[in-house]
Formats: C-alpha cells, sequence, structure tokens
C-alpha cells in the first residue's frame, strides 16, 4: 500500500524536492558572503604590584576576566581603532552619520558604536587566552578591525597601568614634600634647643 500511494503521489514529492532544492540555491547565492577574522590575547594579571609589592598571584581574579572584555568592547578602546585607521576622517562614514542622526551627537561615539556591530569576544573555557573576532563583508577588512581592536586594546591596558602609576607617583611625592617639611621643622626645634642649651 505504501509503495502504491508513493507512485502515485510521486509528482508531487519530485515538485516538493525541486522546489526545496530551488530555494536552497535562491537564497545561496543571493545571501552577503560575511568573512570573521580573529586574534587572540592573552591577559595576564599575575605580575606582583610594583607598589604594593608582593608575590605574583597563581591566577586570575574572578572578575579580571568580565573587566577586560568590558574594556575591549569600550568606547575608549573604539575612539583608539577609530583613531589608528583614521575612519573618522572617512568622508563615506560621515554621510552614514548625518543620514542615521541628522549629524546630531558625537561622531566618534557613534562611529565606535556602529563598529562593535562586528565585534565579538569569547573568553577561553580553560585558559586566560580571550579571542577577538570581527566579522565583515570584505575578508580584508574584518583582519584589519581584528588586529586594530587588539592593538588598541593593549594600547589602552598600558595607558591605564600607566595612569594608575602616575596617581600612585603624585601621592609618593606629596607624602615626600610632607615628611621633607616635617623634617626640616624637627631639625629647626633640634637646633633651637640646641643654642638655648
Amino acid at each position: 500500500q505504501v509503495l502504491a500511494i508513493l507512485a502515485a503521489r510521486w509528482p508531487w514529492a519530485l515538485a516538493v524536492f525541486l522546489l526545496c532544492v530551488a530555494a536552497t540555491a535562491a537564497v545561496s547565492t543571493t545571501m552577503l558572503k560575511r568573512y570573521t577574522a580573529s586574534a587572540s590575547v592573552m591577559l595576564d594579571a599575575r605580575s606582583p604590584d610594583q607598589v604594593a609589592g608582593g608575590a605574583p598571584n597563581t591566577s586570575l581574579p574572578g572578575g579580571y576576566m568580565a573587566t577586560q572584555m568590558d574594556l575591549i568592547e569600550s568606547e575608549r578602546v573604539g575612539r583608539a581603532v577609530i583613531s589608528a585607521l583614521a575612519l573618522d576622517k572617512d568622508t563615506d562614514l560621515q554621510a552614514a552619520w548625518r543620514e542615521a542622526g541628522d549629524g546630531k551627537g558625537d561622531f566618534e561615539a557613534w562611529l565606535s558604536e556602529s563598529l562593535q556591530k562586528g565585534l565579538s569576544i569569547r573568553p577561553a573555557a580553560a585558559s586566560n587566552v580571550v579571542t577577538i573576532a570581527y566579522t565583515s563583508g570584505d575578508a580584508a577588512h574584518a583582519a584589519v578591525m581584528a588586529n586594530a581592536y587588539v592593538k588598541a586594546y593593549i594600547d589602552t591596558s598600558l595607558e591605564l597601568r600607566m595612569e594608575r602609576l602616575r596617581q600612585y607617583g603624585g601621592f609618593f611625592d606629596a607624602r615626600a614634600k610632607e615628611l621633607r617639611a616635617d623634617l626640616e621643622r624637627a631639625q629647626e626645634k633640634l637646633s633651637d634647643y640646641q643654642q638655648r642649651n
């Protein structure tokens, strides 16, 4: 009975099969090609604090990985990418910004947010490596953007560390001045005491 039913309905089955194949071929040929380039960065917070001293940590702190991933997606890193690739001077991007918001707001903030749409960050399951991937319709553009995000992240991370060290340096300079002033006052008192006695 099954064979008899299939023999009677084979034109319909063939038509459905051909329709599915044609739809799949049409979608495959009309879809835009997307390319994803990726680059990896190792996060290392195990070095000892140069100010506080102490032995290095053996593993990353709990929130460190999430913090670094947020930093990669931050507007500060996005602006560094824009600056490094001179995207703020691209007339096509400026025209797209004017069309999107009638030229209102900050162009670099809008561009940084737009660039993040192609960005994806994947932490490794059992290591301190983070993969930064960028997806674009052009393979070369995807590679340039992935590498630019990695470099901007590294530069920004170093800048933040240097800012922290400068803050510590300012604190220690101020404290040293206070201690020098205390020492000078103590020496004056000692000198006065010695002259009187």
